[in-house]
């Protein structure tokens, strides 16, 4: 149950903290115009939530979407940051892992501090604590590499 990648979005919509941990395949665009794509899709994909969604409420639930080779798990805060995980097809508490990387990384390390300048996070100790949180999951997976 391989957690592959993390995007960390700000309000923006503009990528600025980028993870992998298990990647199989490589895009064929580079890393920039992949999370622009991914960012584009979640966006549509709740638009699209909304707009069939049967409640009055037009903020209609969205959190993941599954594909036939894996699963994206969203996560939004109130002053609109977007993280997504991409994962394993089975892999459970995500929804979980991600809004725990909020409260103990983000707030701390980005919100508190204002280490989030020029659009790009640049902190190893931000870094380290996501790396920490990943690796502790239940999800966590590593290979053994010859």
């Amino acid at each position: 149950m391989p957690i592959y990648n993390l995007y960390l979005y700000d309000r923006n919509g503009q990528c600025v903290y980028y993870a992998e941990w298990l990647r199989l395949k490589t895009a064929h665009v580079n890393k920039d115009e992949e999370a622009k794509l991914l960012y584009g899709m979640v966006l549509s994909l709740k638009s699209f939530v909304s707009k069939l969604s049967p409640t009055a409420d037009s903020r209609a639930n969205f959190k993941s979407f599954l594909t036939s080779t894996y699963k994206a798990t969203l996560f939004e805060t109130a002053t609109g940051m977007r993280i997504i995980m991409t994962t394993d097809r089975t892999a459970a508490g995500i929804y979980e892992l991600l809004r725990q990387i909020y409260a103990e990384a983000v707030v701390p390390y980005v919100m508190k501090t204002g280490l989030l300048k020029d659009g790009v996070l640049r902190s190893k100790m931000f870094e380290n604590h996501v790396h920490e949180l990943v690796q502790k999951h239940s999800s966590y997976y590593q290979p053994n590499k010859p």
